[in-house]
């Protein structure tokens, strides 16, 4: 019987993951596969894997063959592109396949060899994130060029800044955190947030 573990991921704490983990519960039971483990992570998907104490445990458990095959529900799950081919890489070093829910696909094929689909796919969706990115970019500093040759101001308007107590009470959450003393990195990973964003109200905290 295979041994498998599941992993879920949402980008915010108003959100909740159990729509994947019964999706891919179903999976393993109709495969009949062990599920070892469910890493269940609130995280943004933007953060290193080092910064994301699910994800780095989903490595740990491979290096050390705790299980032979890591089941998700999608691809981005476990983050941006150029995270992801990180994983790959290395999970595959360990003879670990990922299960993609939603293509119903797998990393390795049967003989624990990379599945040259998945790579190509893999590199497309990278490339058309990139493009898209820089279309973005394009189209905002078409934007912003268009409202100046028109005169228009730019940036916030006028007493358009939040007050430290509104601000405050939008991360009651993080505060929580802040108060618990831990580090700008896991308040950041937990929460889905920059590091930069946790500092500051760090810095307002202090303030109170």
């Amino acid at each position: 019987m295979k041994r498998v573990l599941i992993y879920v991921r949402v980008s915010k704490l108003s959100m909740d993951y159990e729509r994947q983990i019964s999706d891919l519960m179903m999976y393993a039971e109709r495969m009949n596969y062990e599920v070892i483990d469910v890493i269940c992570e609130k995280a943004s998907g933007s953060l290193k894997t080092e910064q994301r104490q699910g994800l780095s445990k989903v490595l740990e458990l491979a290096r050390n063959k705790m299980y032979d095959k890591l089941l998700v529900s999608e691809i981005s799950r476990l983050g941006r592109t150029s995270e992801v081919h990180n994983i790959l890489e290395q999970l595959s070093q360990y003879k670990v396949s990922i299960y993609i829910n939603n293509y119903g696909m797998e990393t390795l094929d049967k003989d624990l060899k990379p599945n040259g689909v998945v790579g190509m796919m893999l590199t497309f969706l990278a490339e058309f994130a990139k493009l898209e990115k820089e279309t973005l970019i394009q189209r905002i500093r078409s934007g912003i060029d268009q409202a100046r040759r028109e005169g228009k101001s730019l940036g916030r308007k006028k007493d358009s800044v939040k007050s430290k107590t509104k601000y405050l009470d939008e991360y009651k959450s993080t505060i929580k955190l802040i108060k618990r003393n831990l580090s700008l990195r896991e308040i950041a990973s937990i929460e889905g947030i920059s590091i930069n964003t946790v500092r500051r109200l760090r810095q307002l905290v202090a303030t109170i």
